[in-house]
């Protein structure tokens, strides 16, 4: 557990397929930093400072992301986004849930 992390430093980048529990079965190549340096405090108060790569670095950027409220849907270019927004309309139309949200906007607010 860290709280209030913050990544005070990254380094490389690193194309890999991500997949996120928020849109099961949705996978998509997104291009993060390979190393990361995080800073924060643990549940006792005291001060943490780690510094991961590859895979570790990946997932702390990823939920450093859901704390922030970005999705990964975000992170993607143009043309994933145009994938994703038909991946998205797929899985409705699978689910037979034409408006998930309920508000008019389709989910995750792609249309």
């Amino acid at each position: 557990m860290l709280l209030n992390p913050v990544i005070v430093e990254s380094d490389g980048e690193w194309d890999f397929t991500e997949g996120c529990l928020s849109i099961p079965g949705l996978h998509f190549d997104i291009v993060r930093p390979r190393r990361i340096h995080v800073t924060g405090i643990d549940l006792d108060g005291n001060e943490v400072d780690l510094e991961a790569d590859d895979y570790l670095a990946r997932v702390i950027q990823h939920e450093l992301d859901h704390l922030d409220g970005v999705l990964m849907l975000e992170r993607l270019d143009d043309d994933q986004r145009r994938a994703a927004r038909r991946a998205v309309r797929q899985l409705q139309l699978r689910q037979g849930d034409d408006e998930p949200t309920g508000s008019g906007r389709s989910l995750f607010g792609l249309r």
